[in-house]
């Protein structure tokens, strides 16, 4: 619930696609990353022996798989020996599909050519339809070729994400589970 109330104000006050595709796409999006994130949490406080432990320990699991999700290094630039660390990041996926969600069907307002003077307001340059020679707005499908972000891939990058949330919770009941017999 806290999901869905946080994820309709931020929705808006970011003034993201305005369609009610996007926006429950948005929201499921938002859910999943919160499950997993809650999944991670909770099956975190099952291997550590106190909160403290817990809440020091999962920071150092987190921020990696946040600083190689793709939104502070674009895959593109993410060393080849930490891509691993990229397809691992649930935080991936879900900004994958969250990308997706945003760009696919949108178009960017066009530069002028006063705008392309100035290093990074127009970051995608010019684009031009077919037979014009005037500047078009560009398809956000541009956004995703420059970030690596494939959208035939959306059914991989919400099958990762329930697999995280299956399998972390599978890990957190098994250690769970092994936590009680050996308190018997």
């Amino acid at each position: 619930l806290y999901a869905v109330i946080f994820g309709t104000v931020m929705y808006f006050l970011l003034n993201l696609a305005n369609t009610v595709q996007n926006f429950f796409v948005f929201l499921a999006t938002f859910a999943l990353l919160s499950i997993n994130a809650g999944v991670m949490g909770f099956t975190a406080g099952i291997f550590f022996p106190s909160t403290q432990a817990a809440v020091a320990a999962v920071p150092m699991i987190i921020m990696p798989l946040t600083i190689f999700s793709g939104l502070f290094i674009p895959l593109a630039n993410i060393p080849v020996y930490w891509k691993w660390m990229y397809h691992l990041s649930f935080f991936a996926h879900a900004l994958s599909l969250l990308m997706i969600n945003e760009f696919e069907d949108s178009f960017l307002e066009p530069c002028t050519l006063e705008q392309l003077q100035v290093p990074g307001l127009c970051p995608f340059g010019l684009c031009y339809g077919e037979n014009s020679t005037e500047p078009e707005a560009c398809p956000g499908t541009v956004v995703l070729a420059r970030y690596d972000y494939d959208v035939d891939r959306i059914p991989v990058h919400v099958g990762v994400l329930f697999a995280f949330v299956i399998g972390v919770s599978a890990l957190g009941f098994f250690a769970l589970r092994r936590l009680m017999r050996k308190a018997q």
